[in-house]
Parts: C-alpha cells; structure tokens; sequence
C-alpha cells in the first residue's frame, strides 16, 4: 500500500457516502467501506457490478521475495484489480494487466508530484490512443484525480506555476469525465469536482 493509501485508509473511516463512491473507484473498494444501499438505484446497480467485478478478482497466489518486490508487485495488482473492475468486458482483467505493466506505478508516492502527474499523463496518452478502450471514462476520473493529487503535492513544493496547471488538467478531464454515460462516474466526477481535492476532507 502507498504512502497516499495509507493516509487514506485512515481519513476514509469518517467520510461522507459521496466521498466513499469517489475514493472506491480511485484508490479501491479494498481501502473503504462502501455499502450500496446508501445511493440511489441507478447508481446502486452500477455500484452492486462493480463491487462484484472487483471482489472476484482475488490476488494472485503470493511468490517467495523480498519486502520491497513484494510492495511492488502488490501495488501494481491492485492497480490492475482496481482498473479491470470498471469494466464488464471479458478482455478488462488482460487489458489491465497490459495497461499496468506498461504504466510501473510507483509503490510510493513519498508526497512528491512525480507519481501521480506520471500516472495522470499515462491515463491522458493511454485514452488518446485507445479511444474505444473498455477504461476510457474511468480513466478520465483518474486522469482527473491523479492531476489533482499532483498539484497538492506541487503547491506543497512551493512550485505555484505546476499547481495551477495540474488543476486546471484536473479540471478539463472531471468536466469530460460528468459526460459518461455512466451514473457512477459521472457522480464520482462530480464530486471530485466539488472538493477539489485529493483526499476527502476530515
């Protein structure tokens, strides 16, 4: 689990039902508690699939190595696990595990910008050349979120210029992301949107 994660996990316990929906689908349904019968129908039956899709997708068996492999290679299943679950597409969990071994995300985040403006970038270059890619919305969340993730950790840099302009990418890929078709992203889009923040607030 990543720095991030971590403290995550640990302002997720007080979160409010919109916050949970969000960071289900951006961190993992495995760091949150998250109960369908809290949103409304339309939502709820996406929700019900995605939860089912994500819970059958159990991790792979774990292999003799050392504890920053380990970090590693569990970081990115659950990268892969988080992405294949966005889709009902029997090539999802493939696609993912291609899409995941081509990104490397870091294990770590170490409150540096690095990480999540690369992930972000990935997502960008990865819809442009994958138009008809089963993650296209979804990657327009994470897009939206890794960008924001990106310019907290640029404000805190003292870098003010590289903030403002993950926002505003933050910004342009949220407002893309409230036109899917999809009632579970776009309310995880608006949302995020709303708080315009990385991590729900405490």
């Amino acid at each position: 689990m990543t720095s991030a994660l971590l403290i995550a996990a640990f302002v997720f316990a007080g979160a409010q039902p919109s916050d949970v929906l969000l960071d289900a689908l951006v961190w993992g349904a495995d760091v949150v508690k998250i109960n369908p019968a809290n949103y409304p129908a339309p939502i709820r039956k996406e929700l019900t699939a995605y939860l089912q899709r994500f819970s059958a997708l159990q991790p792979a068996p774990a292999q003799p190595m050392s504890r920053e492999f380990r970090m590693v290679a569990e970081a990115r299943y659950r990268y892969g696990r988080r992405l294949a679950a966005v889709s009902a597409s029997p090539q999802a969990p493939a696609l993912a595990s291609a899409y995941v071994e081509a990104l490397q995300p870091c294990y770590e985040w170490e409150g540096l910008p690095d990480c999540p403006q690369r992930e972000a970038l990935f997502a960008l270059n990865y819809r442009q050349s994958h138009p008809n890619s089963p993650f296209h919305d979804y990657l327009l969340l994470l897009e939206a979120h890794r960008w924001l993730c990106a310019a907290e950790a640029f404000s805190s840099a003292g870098q003010a210029g590289a903030a403002q302009t993950a926002r505003q990418s933050s910004q342009a890929a949220a407002a893309a992301a409230q036109e899917s078709k999809s009632h579970l992203l776009r309310t995880a889009a608006a949302r995020l949107n709303e708080r315009s923040a990385c991590l729900p607030p405490r």
